[in-house]
Order: C-alpha cells, then structure tokens, then sequence
C-alpha cells in the first residue's frame, strides 16, 4: 500500500525544462511510494526506476488542440537507454504522463505474477515505446491508452519468450521507421491485442502486428489498420494460434512494393468479421505452411489479384 503522495515540484522538480528533474522524481518514488508530477516540462538527464508498490502519475499526456494543455512531459535529455525503467516484484502503476526522447520510453522488467498497469501515456521520440527486458517475461501487465509516435517498435516484447497475461488496449502506433513494427511479439501466452491501431505508416517495409516463435492464444480484436503503405501481420517460426475478430483495413496507400498483407508462415490464423478496403494491385496473401481462415471478410478475398497458386486459404469453410 502507499502511504502517501509526495509532490515532485515540492522535491526540487523543475517545471519549466531547465533543469534535471530525475533526482527529486526519484526521491519522491523512494521516499513515499508514490510521486505526483504537475503539468509542465522536466528534463530527465537519467533514467527513473519504478519498484515494488510504487506509484507515477502526473496530469496527463497534453493536447496542444485543447487550449495548449501541456500535461506532465517527462523529457529525456542525452538518455542512452529507457526514460523509465519498471523493475517492480508487486503492484505498480504508471499514468497520465508524456514521455519523450530517449532510446526506449518505458521498459518492464519483471516477471513476477503481480500486476503492473500503464495508461493514458504518450511516448514520442523513442527508438521503442515499450519493450520487455532481455532478463525476464512480462507478467500480468494491463497497457491501456498508450499512444506511440513515430518509432521504430512500438510496444516491443521480443527480448524474452514466455510473456504471460499481458493486455493491450486502446493502444495506438503512429507511423512506423522503414523496418518498423507497432506491435512485435517473440513468444506469449494469452496476450490480447483489444482496440488498437496502426495509422500513417509510409514506408513499406513495415508491419502492424508480428508474432514469432511461440506466439500461444494472440486474440487481435477491432483493430484499425488505416492510411499504411505496410502490411497488417506477419506471423512466423512456430506461431501456435492467432484470432482477429472484427477490424478495419484501408490499404488504398499500399502499392506493389507493400509485402503481403497477411504473412502467414506456420500455424493457425483465423480472421472473422474483417473489413479490408483497397488493397488491389499486389499479393494480400502468403501462406508458407500455415493454415489461415477467413470467415464473413469482406469484400471476398478470392477476388484480390496475386493470390499465389497453391496458397491453403480457407473461406467460409471451404479451401480454395
């Protein structure tokens, strides 16, 4: 439990940028359990720590559309690893933040079956929004309203298999760097991916969603895929089971140098209900090995052009 609620400003924060903020954030974390942060800019010039039933909040991520709100940013100044570091062995949460420039934004680094919860976060100018530690999985962990801009990954759990129990929702990447992924998996159980998106990626050598090794039970439902040159997943090594119920694909960006828009290369990949627009000048389909089902898509994938002879697709039941 958290004692009490200790003010970073109160600590010596400086609200205004000029300053490195780190300390007293860092002290507020250590000496009480919890840190409230006010709105305005902090320079962070080393990387903040997150323990065990410990607390960081702040005023929001901003809207300069509302009235120039400004939120609480946590601004990274020649940082060369994550702006926040969450090492908790027990509860923790992260909110009502804006974090910015730094190698990776927020990396998690604990396995223990206690639950870590982040929301209302906006990251921009990482490399990584969100990654896992190469040390141990990712437990447990609820990301809710986190909004990544312009990275290369942006939420990042492929440095350790075995991730477990881990939630996403409303969780949204904004434009991808050529390469990129928004949402990467190396391995996980029972991980959903709920009201998500990928919007304004350029470049073509991206994906969405991709999952290698074990990626046991990755439910993806009503997710946006809109104004991409991309592809929408790519499912590799030994994928067990992947299920899309319910999404929105305008691909009218994509051109014959996007990949595939659904890259299935081993196991079971099943899409109910999925709206794809566009996407009519390049193969939609690869399926090395795997099996993909598509259920109710519309309009009928059978009819987009470069569908690869002896690709096994089912549709509505029946392999075409």
């Amino acid at each position: 439990m958290v004692a009490s609620v200790d003010n970073a400003v109160a600590r010596g924060a400086n609200p205004t940028g000029v300053s490195n903020s780190a300390p007293a954030i860092q002290a507020a974390l250590d000496t009480d359990g919890a840190c409230y942060i006010p709105a305005g800019v902090y320079r962070i010039d080393t990387g903040l720590t997150l323990g065990s039933g410990q607390t960081l909040f702040g005023e929001g991520m901003g809207d300069p559309q509302v009235s120039g709100e400004v939120g609480t940013v946590l601004k990274g100044n020649g940082l060369s690893g994550p702006l926040l570091t969450v090492s908790a062995t027990s509860h923790a949460v992260v909110e009502n933040l804006n974090i910015q420039d730094a190698p990776v934004g927020i990396q998690v680094n604990t396995s223990t079956q206690n639950s870590k919860v982040f929301r209302n976060i906006k990251i921009s100018g990482c490399t990584r929004g969100v990654q896992s530690s190469a040390s141990s999985a990712i437990w447990m962990s609820s990301f809710q309203n986190i909004q990544v801009m312009n990275p290369l990954v942006g939420f990042d759990f492929t440095a350790a298999l075995d991730n477990t129990t881990l939630n996403l929702m409303s969780c949204h990447v904004v434009n991808l760097q050529s390469g990129g992924t928004g949402f990467f998996f190396n391995g996980g159980v029972s991980c959903p991916i709920v009201g998500c998106s990928v919007t304004g990626v350029t470049t073509t050598n991206a994906y969405a969603i991709r999952g290698h090794q074990q990626a046991w039970s990755l439910p993806i439902v009503g997710f946006l895929f809109r104004d991409n040159a991309c592809g929408i997943i790519e499912l590799r090594h030994g994928l067990s089971s992947a299920s899309m119920l319910g999404g929105y694909f305008d691909t009218d960006r994509c051109t014959a140098g996007s990949p595939p828009l659904f890259d299935i290369e081993g196991g079971d990949f099943v899409a109910t209900g999925i709206h794809v627009a566009g996407a009519q000048n390049y193969p939609t389909i690869c399926n090395e090995g795997g099996r993909a089902v598509f259920q109710e898509p519309k309009p009928n994938l059978r009819s987009f052009p470069g569908m690869p002879a002896g690709v096994k697709i089912l549709f509505d039941g029946a392999y075409v």
